[in-house]
């Protein structure tokens, strides 16, 4: 019967380290959704957006106007890329470079911003 208890109160004390594991990546993933773009709010990023983003939300995806308006974004994009580390642009390596918190975040964004365009698909973003 000892031998139990003691199984019993270690699986409960590897029980209570996951779920403060898991409470800490809550608390960074809610830091990241409100500090999420950020730099979109700063005029070297806000300026150049505010040109386009009416004409990206009407835009198909991947399509020769979508791509248009990519490139007359590249300026504020490629600085973005550089202040957010949940745009595979951001590291080196891409994707393989981020963590999960990155990841998840990626995730996210992708999911939000399919909503915001006329033939957003997410699936469509990560294939």
């Amino acid at each position: 019967m000892e031998e139990f208890s003691n199984t019993n109160n270690e699986t409960r004390k590897h029980i209570l380290s996951v779920c403060e594991n898991i409470n800490k990546y809550i608390h960074d993933l809610l830091n990241r959704g409100v500090n999420h773009d950020a730099s979109k709010l700063n005029y070297n990023q806000a300026s150049v957006f505010d040109k386009c983003i009416g004409r990206l939300h009407n835009a198909e995806y991947n399509s020769e106007e979508y791509k248009q308006l990519l490139k007359e974004l590249q300026p504020a994009l490629v600085h973005h890329y550089r202040l957010n580390d949940h745009h595979p642009e951001h590291f080196d390596n891409g994707i393989q470079d981020m963590n999960m918190l990155q990841l998840l975040e990626m995730l996210a964004d992708w999911k939000a911003s399919c909503s915001r365009v006329k033939d957003g698909d997410i699936i469509k973003s990560i294939e």
